[in-house]
């Protein structure tokens, strides 16, 4: 190729856009690179990436809450000019099945020894309750929270505020299924019991203090779409999104069939 082509035009030749995905959602997912990172980050030769490695203790291992989840991975984010996120999956331990995941909490922090799990904010856990008709206890398993955040402060490459700095979005994928025994789920129902739901959470940080909005759950019946098209969004990527200009790109699971299975 004669000449860079970037994302974005990638993204218009194979038939849509970055920018007509972020209406679909509702939500803000623009961002300007250049605008919030470090001017030494901006103009870092190729090749630098992580400088150091530090060896320690697991800053988050049990919730303060104490509800007997544990801290699993973590995706990181910039919130705001020297703050850092980090979205934390939650895991149950101790019962007979795996991938028993349990939502998603969020930490806004400036340095990195001083995590805590005392500062941590829910942005959803799995829940347990009886289905209004059969009566039928059931569980909705809710997988890690990824997305994509415009930071506190953030402006555009022509130096003004971005309008939607402090703001961004997560995906959650969240299995309904048949609660078993004391409390867990079968992995065999994915066939037979599961219900497929999507989460999206309106995610936010005003330069004090992290939020979550608001949440809207999508299933098989009113499901998460890209606007004008037959693909139906259910689960996100393993990480989060990359910026674009004013945009995100996000990797994202779709499908134009039943979604439920």
């Amino acid at each position: 190729m004669s000449q860079p082509v970037s994302r974005r035009q990638v993204i218009r030749r194979l038939g849509g856009t970055s920018a007509t995905f972020a209406t679909a959602l509702g939500v803000p997912l623009g961002v300007s690179v250049p605008s919030w990172l470090p001017s030494a980050a901006r103009g870092a030769p190729a090749g630098r990436g992580i400088t150091r490695v530090t060896r320690g203790a697991a800053d988050l291992v049990v919730l303060a809450d104490g509800e007997g989840f544990r801290y699993g991975t973590g995706y990181l984010f910039q919130a705001g000019p020297n703050q850092a996120g980090l979205l934390c999956n939650l895991r149950t331990e101790g019962f007979p099945v795996g991938d028993f995941e349990a939502g998603m909490d969020a930490l806004v922090f400036d340095d990195p020894t001083r995590l805590s799990a005392t500062e941590a904010v829910p942005v959803t856990r799995t829940v347990k309750y009886a289905d209004r008709v059969s009566g039928q206890r059931r569980i909705v398993i809710k997988y890690g929270v990824k997305g994509g955040f415009v930071p506190h402060g953030a402006r555009r490459t022509d130096g003004s505020p971005h309008p939607h700095a402090g703001t961004g979005v997560g995906f959650c994928e969240a299995l309904d299924f048949p609660l078993k025994g004391n409390g867990y789920y079968d992995k065999r129902d994915k066939t037979k019991g599961m219900v497929r739901t999507t989460e999206v959470h309106q995610l936010a940080y005003n330069g004090r203090r992290f939020s979550v909005p608001w949440t809207e759950t999508f299933t098989d019946a009113h499901p998460l779409r890209a606007p004008d098209s037959k693909w139906k969004i259910h689960c996100p990527s393993l990480r989060m999104g990359i910026p674009d200009e004013d945009d995100l790109l996000f990797a994202v699971a779709a499908t134009t069939n039943d979604s439920s299975r």
